[in-house]
């Protein structure tokens, strides 16, 4: 009677940890499932994901093929102390932007850019170098700086009295570049000329991805502003004749040292 006591209790005690490993699995999956989308909603703010909402992220490291193959539109930005990091739809050169803290275009991928497109998050402590890691393990790269001379653009201010600078309207994230149609449209209702480090932001580095060169801000402008721009798709002096007309800046070629990051297979 004892022993058949004993394996009922044995027995109940297996059934209770089981219904318990139930309710845990459970929980993890749903708790998965939730924060699944919770940073699928975060990474669908397709314009700009703005400083304040990273800052405002618990801890997390997520790297992730897209769930966006098929847009057309990507983004990528950081807290407001370049601490935290956010992206949707980027591939690793916008992530070694923000894992080494220098403008995507400055980095420099001797074997190119691998086609493959991810989602991201990283707001744990050290997220910089949680990102380098990950591009170490993944593709076996890490990056060292150096500095060359290089052909660039000062943006220079010609007409200081031109109708394209408007009041930023504070608060307002939609910061956006695309292409509609035959048109290239580069709007915002919140921006700085040059944000510089930690953040690498503002309207002379979409001009430094648009143009493929260096962009150096020599305007003075220190105010955030709106603007809204238009100029055909595919032409540069389009672009420049958009600048001198509606925001009187001009670009002027130079030739000045720039600090690059060189992306390096590990040996």
């Amino acid at each position: 009677m004892t022993w058949s006591k004993t394996k009922t209790t044995v027995a109940a005690g297996i059934g209770i940890l089981a219904v318990a490993a139930g309710i845990v699995t459970t929980i993890t999956v749903q708790m998965q499932q939730t924060r699944a989308r919770y940073l699928e909603r975060i990474w669908r703010i397709n314009k700009d994901i703005p400083a304040d909402v990273i800052d405002s992220l618990p801890p997390i490291f997520q790297v992730v093929p897209t769930k966006f193959n098929n847009s057309i539109w990507s983004n990528c930005n950081s807290g407001s102390n370049c601490d935290k990091f956010a992206g949707a739809n980027v591939r690793i050169n916008l992530i070694a932007a923000c894992a080494y803290g220098i403008p995507s275009s400055r980095i420099r991928f001797p074997l190119g850019v691998p086609p493959v497109d991810y989602d991201f998050i990283a707001t744990k402590p050290h997220a910089q170098e949680a990102l380098q890691r990950w591009l170490k393990v993944h593709y076996g790269i890490v990056g060292h700086f150096e500095t060359d001379d290089m052909a660039a653009f000062a943006v220079q201010v010609k007409n200081p009295n031109a109708p394209g600078f408007k009041p930023a309207i504070p608060g307002k994230h939609d910061q956006y570049d695309n292409r509609y149609g035959d048109h290239y449209v580069y709007h915002s209702s919140n921006e700085f000329m040059d944000t510089g480090p930690p953040r690498y932001d503002g309207f002379v580095y979409f001009l430094e991805d648009y143009l493929g060169e260096p962009v150096i801000d020599e305007t003075g402008i220190t105010d955030p502003f709106a603007v809204h721009l238009e100029w055909p798709t595919g032409d540069p002096q389009g672009l420049e004749d958009v600048l001198a007309n509606q925001l009187g800046l001009e670009l002027v070629p130079t030739n000045i040292p720039v600090k690059i990051l060189v992306m390096e297979q590990v040996k």
